[in-house]
């Protein structure tokens, strides 16, 4: 079995964290960042997800606010949207239960990334000519295609697992897969964009 290590997608999946580091990183991550500009569309508080504990936040434009309201109908509204949520939900719930295990949402968010194809057209339709909201639109059709791979473990984080996992049990720390490492870099690049843009993408952590 692997251990908790061998589960984790690098700073972007896994284990939801608390809220007050979730709040310390989804500022950081709009204000360090020197590659995106300054958001201008309205103040939007996320309505569904782990980021609905966070105060109002900027929506990168006017058309990154309108694909926003799509992705928050959609974790509202579809059976994997719900599925996720309630995950979340239940997660957050047992922080406090120190007993309750180390248990994350990724399977869900996995499957919820699997419908987003479907409604490309409508985030299409809503950014319009949105240069900061068709830019996103094209990084989350990379993440849809690559952040599966490192959740379901199709691009393993340890060449050798089991080697891995006997240096964790040692006090060691294991070698990432080269290849882990770099798509998970390039996921990370993907991912800052996209939840600039649109608030209530959700803020995950390993």
């Amino acid at each position: 079995m692997r251990s908790k290590k061998l589960g984790i997608v690098v700073g972007v999946v896994t284990v939801i964290a608390l809220v007050v580091v979730a709040t310390v990183w989804f500022f950081w991550s709009r204000s360090g960042q020197e590659s995106l500009p300054q958001p201008s569309g309205p103040q939007i508080k996320a309505s569904v997800g782990p980021n609905a504990n966070l105060p109002e936040i900027r929506a990168g434009s006017q058309g990154c606010a309108a694909m926003d309201k799509i992705l928050s109908d959609l974790l509202q509204q579809t059976p994997e949207g719900k599925a996720f949520t309630g995950r979340a939900a239940q997660i957050r719930a047992q922080q406090n239960n120190p007993g309750s295990g180390t248990e994350n949402a990724t399977p869900e968010w996995a499957k919820f990334l699997t419908i987003l194809p479907k409604h490309y057209a409508e985030f299409e339709k809503a950014a319009r000519k949105d240069e900061s909201a068709n830019k996103a639109i094209k990084n989350m059709r990379e993440i849809v295609d690559l952040e599966p791979q490192l959740i379901t473990g199709e691009i393993p984080e340890y060449t050798d697992g089991s080697v891995a996992q006997r240096q964790l049990e040692e006090g060691k720390t294991p070698e990432q897969n080269p290849e882990y490492v770099k798509k998970s870099e390039q996921l990370d690049k993907l991912l800052d964009q996209v939840s600039w843009c649109m608030p209530t993408w959700p803020v995950l952590y390993g």
